[in-house]
């Protein structure tokens, strides 16, 4: 009992050392534990993903074979790692063909989906700016509309922000770790979904010469602090300061603060005989990415039944009339920032409307 007593003593007279030490212990616990419990999970969904690869695949039917993009730059370099840790393992215990190109420079990730070929998916790991970059090469091609089908992007949020990641798998947004894992693993179980794209395009002016169309999934963001954001990565050198940095020194900067524009739109509409049709596809129509493609020469000398397709029933919009679909209004505003956003933001605003595009300037919302 007096040990014990002189060793209380003895804490006491030293308590700024015993406070640090209480923290060191309780910050390595902290690390250990986490460690632990992510190691847990990576290996429930290791096991998962080698379920897929030992299923066997029925005969005739090759094997998925998928191009990863990875931007070694994103998250400040650290991207790379974490794909290698926490997402590549899944990708190879689920049997698929894996190729990893490596991109080094902004625009490169454009340049490779315009020759891309010898795959059946792409998947992006990097940030929203690899993947709009990628988004952007695959609708600029001259056969988009079946590279759109025959690519279908995935997406490895190994960014910075990762908000397209974020708004697909929200439930897991406050955890990247898990967000990584379920992004990699909707990849593996080849789950889709259909997402907007918004297309930017200059308009035709008599001096210049417009170019091409970008396509952006989440935002477009036009102003001062976009400019300031764009510099952040040049004040490296404060650490975890360097965005009040930007800021600081970004007010002294020839940035845009003044936005003035002339913005047309229409309103949204839910659905009339202007802007819907109610002719439906030819099942028997070819299609892109249908069995024809895959049809072998044996074929022709085997008898085959053509499965029965069910057809959707589609509302009829013929006694539907909107007089305000498709009437063009317009509007001069001037603001430090403008921003358009898509559904695929998180920022965006789920009204009871239908499909709509977000524009913010400054705390004023408009519906477009």
């Amino acid at each position: 009992m007096a040990r014990i007593v002189r060793i209380f003593k003895t804490l006491r007279n030293n308590w700024k050392k015993t406070t640090f030490g209480v923290i060191l212990v309780s910050y390595g616990v902290n690390y250990g534990v986490k460690k632990y419990r992510t190691n847990e999970m990576l290996k429930l969904y290791c096991e998962e993903a080698k379920t897929f690869g030992d299923a066997p695949l029925p005969i005739g039917v090759p094997v998925r074979q998928i191009t990863v993009v990875l931007n070694p730059a994103s998250n400040d370099g650290k991207g790379k790692a974490e794909f290698e840790e926490y997402c590549a393992p899944l990708l190879y215990l689920s049997g698929m063909k894996v190729s990893v190109v490596k991109t080094e420079s902004v625009g490169e990730a454009r340049g490779l989906m315009d020759v891309m070929d010898n795959c059946d998916a792409v998947v992006v790991a990097g940030g929203d700016g690899a993947l709009t970059e990628a988004v952007t090469g695959l609708l600029r091609r001259n056969d988009s509309g079946f590279a759109v089908q025959r690519f279908p992007i995935g997406i490895i949020p190994v960014g910075k922000l990762n908000n397209i990641a974020k708004s697909i798998f929200k439930e897991y947004k406050d955890d990247r770790i898990k967000l990584m894992a379920e992004a990699t693993m909707a990849i593996v179980r080849d789950y889709k979904k259909h997402v907007d794209v918004m297309k930017v395009e200059v308009l035709e002016d008599g001096e210049k010469t417009p170019g091409k169309p970008v396509y952006a999934l989440g935002e477009l963001k036009w102003g001062a602090f976009r400019d300031v954001d764009e510099r952040i990565g040049k004040y490296w050198l404060w650490g975890p300061l360097k965005p009040y940095a930007a800021y600081l020194f970004g007010a002294f900067k020839n940035l845009t603060w003044e936005c003035d524009s002339r913005f047309q739109y229409t309103v949204p509409c839910d659905g009339c005989r202007n802007c819907m049709t109610n002719a439906l596809q030819d099942p028997t129509e070819p299609r892109y990415g249908s069995s024809a493609q895959n049809a072998r020469w044996w074929h022709a000398f085997i008898p085959r039944t053509t499965p029965v397709k069910e057809t959707k029933q589609t509302k009829d919009y013929s006694n539907i009339i909107n007089p305000d679909c498709g009437v063009w209004h317009q509007k001069d505003f001037s603001a430090v920032e403008f921003q358009t956003l898509t559904e695929n933001n998180l920022a965006f605003t789920l009204p009871n409307k239908p499909k709509h595009l977000e524009l913010n300037l400054g705390n004023t919302k408009l519906v477009a």
